[in-house]
C-alpha cells in the first residue's frame, strides 16, 4: 500500500500547476541550518501561521483584486547568493 501511495504522489508531482492570478507572491525563508533546535523551529512555524491567519492580515488579503495570495515557505541552510557578488 505504501508503494502505491508513493507512486501516486510521484505521478501527481509531474502534473504542471495551473497559473492563477494573485495579489501577492510571498516567499518566507526559514532557518534550516541546524543552528536552531526543534522548539525554535516550532516557534518559527507557529509565528508564520499566527501571522498569516491574523484577522487584519486576512482582511488585507481579501481586499485585493484577486482576493488571494501565494505563499511559499523555503527552508534555507545558508544565505542566498547576492547579486553582483563574485564567488
Amino acid at each position: 500500500m505504501r508503494f502505491v501511495t508513493i507512486v501516486i504522489l510521484a505521478l501527481l508531482c509531474t502534473i504542471p500547476a495551473r497559473a492563477q492570478n494573485v495579489d501577492l507572491e510571498l516567499v518566507l525563508l526559514a532557518d534550516a541550518s541546524g543552528s536552531i533546535d526543534d522548539s525554535e523551529i516550532a516557534f518559527q512555524r507557529n509565528g508564520y501561521a499566527g501571522a498569516i491567519t491574523d484577522p487584519s492580515v486576512l482582511a488585507a488579503i481579501t481586499s485585493g483584486a484577486a482576493q488571494k495570495i501565494a505563499v511559499v515557505i523555503s527552508p534555507r541552510a545558508s544565505a542566498p547568493p547576492r547579486r553582483g557578488s563574485t564567488p
